[in-house]
């Protein structure tokens, strides 16, 4: 009769474990909570259902069943790697490190797993010496190790805390104007407390007419949660905005996902105000976002969407994009003078761009995309553009 049992109690977490991953979590969870009834001690039940609470972003209630498998079996690998894992996920690097060195010193001082998930530890508290280290000594355990190569890539380039760059833009009109050109040096630089910094200088020729933009970009963490975007611009051109000021708030939500909202503030003739807003989602290696934007004007409001989805293949630094659009974008309104009062004629667009990373040290990116303007009643004109950009990392 015990044995059966024993049979019975197999099969069913084989069962719970094929619904798990197949994505049917609460009712692998049903099936791993019977057979903990049988057997509260079951280490391999409770580690399954802690990694179903964790894919779920319920990383109380993970680490309370792992804490339980810990108690009893103070070094089972699998349950401590999977507690590094819903550290790491929570954000919690510090705790993520502290339980990484413990597990090399208590368990396995040759765990790939564990120095893997030490350094990415590391390399998210910005301990890039650190991380790069163990990543080393990860390969000089297995120099064929697919993720640690990947990782240490990851590290190096992160290392980098300045970016040089510049990035060329075309627009042919098949009507009213000709050709438009930009060239767009910029310097970037990580730093502390007000995150990634970018200097940029815009030099455009539009409406057979040259002009300078000087730009400022930062990106400063507010919370774990919570980062914001400030960008302030000026020019004594016509064909810039005296001035421009842009905010954003973002935050990060719940199983990938992450709203923004913000405005953009023009200073042409008459100041221009656009409020922008986001909402976004990671699904495996793909990325979507919805933006909406909203200009207020006494002679007629404006709404306009644009939906982004990007593709990434080894990594952050390498992608595909495809963008639709309907409306005027903030962007378009900010490059020139041309709309201005135009905001309720018609506009589609479509772009197809990527990013690839070169020689290490090196991102290539270009963009095609082609835009349909009602630019008088009933009377439309196309527009094709293109651009493309090289930045490096130091």
């Amino acid at each position: 009769m015990c044995g059966q049992t024993t049979i019975d109690s197999d099969a069913e977490f084989q069962k719970a474990r094929t619904l798990a991953f197949s994505g049917k979590r609460a009712e692998a969870r049903v099936i791993l909570r019977n057979l903990l009834v049988i057997k509260p001690a079951n280490s391999d039940a409770q580690i399954l259902l802690a990694r179903t609470y964790s894919w779920d972003s319920k990383y109380d209630s993970a680490r309370i069943q792992l804490n339980q498998v810990l108690s009893y079996s103070d070094k089972n690998e699998d349950a401590t790697n999977a507690l590094i894992d819903v550290e790491l996920w929570s954000d919690n690097y510090n705790t993520a490190l502290e339980i990484s060195n413990k597990a090399l010193k208590d368990i396995n001082p040759r765990s790939e797993d564990f120095l893997l998930k030490k350094a990415r530890a590391l390399s998210n508290l910005n301990n890039y010496k650190e991380a790069d280290s163990t990543l080393q000594a990860l390969l000089k355990i297995n120099p064929k190790n697919e993720k640690a190569i990947s990782a240490l890539e990851t590290v190096k380039r992160e290392s980098r805390v300045n970016k040089i760059g510049v990035g060329y833009e075309y627009e042919h009109y098949s009507t009213t104007f000709t050709p438009w050109h930009m060239v767009s040096p910029f310097y970037s630089r990580k730093t502390k407390y007000l995150g990634t910094v970018i200097g940029r200088i815009n030099y455009a020729y539009r409406f057979d007419e040259p002009g300078i933009q000087y730009e400022v970009d930062m990106y400063p963490k507010l919370t774990k949660n919570m980062y914001s975007y400030f960008n302030v611009g000026y020019s004594k051109d016509d064909i810039f905005p005296d001035f421009r000021f842009g905010f954003s708030l973002y935050r990060n939500l719940p199983k990938s996902w992450e709203a923004e909202i913000g405005l953009r503030y023009l200073k042409f003739t008459d100041p221009t105000i656009i409020y922008v807003g986001s909402i976004s989602k990671y699904i495996s290696n793909y990325w979507f976002s919805l933006r909406p934007s909203f200009i207020p004007d006494k002679t007629g409001n404006s709404l306009s969407f644009s939906f982004l989805t990007r593709y990434y293949f080894a990594d952050a630094d390498n992608y595909f994009t495809l963008t639709l659009g309907s409306g005027l974008s903030p962007n378009e309104f900010a490059r020139n003078t041309a709309v201005l009062g135009k905001q309720n004629l018609k506009s589609k667009k479509i772009g197809l761009g990527f990013q690839h990373k070169i020689f290490k040290r090196f991102l290539l990116s270009s963009t095609l995309g082609y835009r349909k303007d009602e630019y008088q009643l009933d009377l439309f004109r196309d527009n094709i553009s293109f651009s493309t950009g090289i930045e490096m990392f130091f």
